[in-house]
């Protein structure tokens, strides 16, 4: 009896460490998401889980952004269209299930640091799921500042345009630009910002490099120019009364 006793419990002990050291199942983006990211009330007008309802047109680019044969994902958009959040979902997603080294940059400083203190950094104290895996304060310790943020298995650097020490740096296998049309064009005379930072995912496997802005001038806008080159998918919407599929055109 003793004997059988120690082998159920030895049984058990093993379960339970195999159980613990498996990765959490790999989930699509939009359930991940309404699964488990929560909007904060200062920066939402529906705070509280994430519902993809309000704006469907994100089931498309997760989509995209979940496919591994899919390396570059370029959005073009109208300003408040909830792109900037569907990107930190999906970051976050990475950080849960699948981390690495990330890095984002951006025009300016300020917008990098307006990026982790008012949408980054709210929804991670928001979201539970995420509590213990990524460190939302600015311990150096901990190796944690505003542009930088640490987890296991990778950490997400946050960078700007204008510096060429900062876009040459680290490699990662995830790369994303917001508001590419403000980017520098020739970072101190060592080339365009953005494909230097490409170069970062260069010998990574199954790379991601997100790049999503407001177009200014047409014919001179970087984002415009980058839909240009990818296959310019768009969401149709069905007409409630030929009950046809169409892209809306105003």
């Amino acid at each position: 009896n003793l004997l059988l006793a120690a082998r159920e419990n030895l049984s058990r002990v093993l379960r339970q460490a195999l159980t613990a050291i498996q990765p959490p199942p790999d989930l699509p983006t939009s359930e991940w998401a309404e699964k488990y990211l929560k909007l904060p009330k200062e920066n939402s007008d529906t705070p509280g889980s994430y519902e993809l309802y309000y704006a469907p047109y994100l089931y498309g680019i997760f989509n995209a952004f979940d496919d591994p044969l899919i390396p570059e994902i370029v959005c073009m958009k109208a300003a408040q269209v909830a792109w900037t959040t569907a990107l930190i979902a999906f970051i976050l997603k990475r950080v849960d299930i699948s981390p690495s080294a990330m890095i984002g940059m951006f025009a300016t400083e300020k917008a990098a640091l307006a990026f982790s203190d008012e949408k980054l950094v709210p929804i991670v104290k928001e979201t539970s799921r995420l509590r213990g895996k990524i460190d939302t304060t600015t311990s150096r310790k901990a190796g944690n500042r505003a542009l930088h943020k640490n987890f296991p298995g990778g950490f997400l650097k946050l960078i700007t345009s204008n510096a060429i020490s900062e876009v040459k740096s680290t490699p990662s296998k995830l790369v994303f630009v917001e508001e590419p049309d403000d980017a520098s064009e020739n970072v101190q005379k060592q080339g365009d910002s953005v494909l230097l930072l490409w170069e970062r995912t260069k010998r990574q496997r199954n790379p991601k490099r997100i790049l999503g802005g407001t177009p200014k001038v047409k014919g001179f806008s970087r984002v415009e120019r980058y839909v240009m080159r990818s296959d310019k998918r768009m969401l149709p919407v069905v007409c409630h009364d030929c009950e046809q599929s169409h892209v809306l055109d105003f």
